[in-house]
């Protein structure tokens, strides 16, 4: 009887779908980008980067990773992950938004996402118009695997 006790909460956790495994979960990749206006390299936007927003939100909200875009239009963001103590079944769903704040002040976003995190590594080729032009960017996206 004393066993059965050790053993239930182990069972219960296989019957909740979690297996207790302390990990690392990767919640968004490493993305590296370059950012074009009109064929040439954009620099010193600012780019923003959302992992998980609220949806109903158009814009990264407030506390979003930021960086520039450097002479060549190049821009970055390291990976995220957060500690679980658990594994949970399933498929979880994870998604970002990458905003951004052209110097005229007008904004554009892209959405990506991926299951458990997306791959390592996502490079992204953006495009986006002049002024006069439509403002959501075109941006393809490379997943590196290594």
């Amino acid at each position: 009887m004393h066993r059965f006790r050790l053993v239930l909460p182990i069972l219960a956790c296989f019957g909740a779908a979690c297996v207790p495994f302390p990990h690392d979960q990767r919640e968004a990749p490493a993305m590296q980008g370059v950012l074009l206006v009109d064929g040439a390299p954009a620099s010193g936007v600012l780019v923003r980067r959302a992992v998980n927003a609220d949806r109903t939100e158009a814009d990264c909200p407030a506390g979003s990773a930021e960086t520039r875009t450097d002479a060549e239009g190049r821009f970055s963001f390291p990976s995220t992950s957060y500690f679980s103590a658990f594994i949970v079944m399933g498929d979880r769903y994870d998604a970002w938004r990458v905003c951004f704040d052209k110097p005229d002040g007008k904004k554009a976003v892209w959405e990506g996402g991926g299951y458990w995190g997306g791959p390592p590594i996502l490079k992204l080729r953006c495009e986006m118009g002049a002024e006069d032009k439509p403002e959501a960017p075109i941006c393809t996206a490379t997943e590196v695997r290594r």
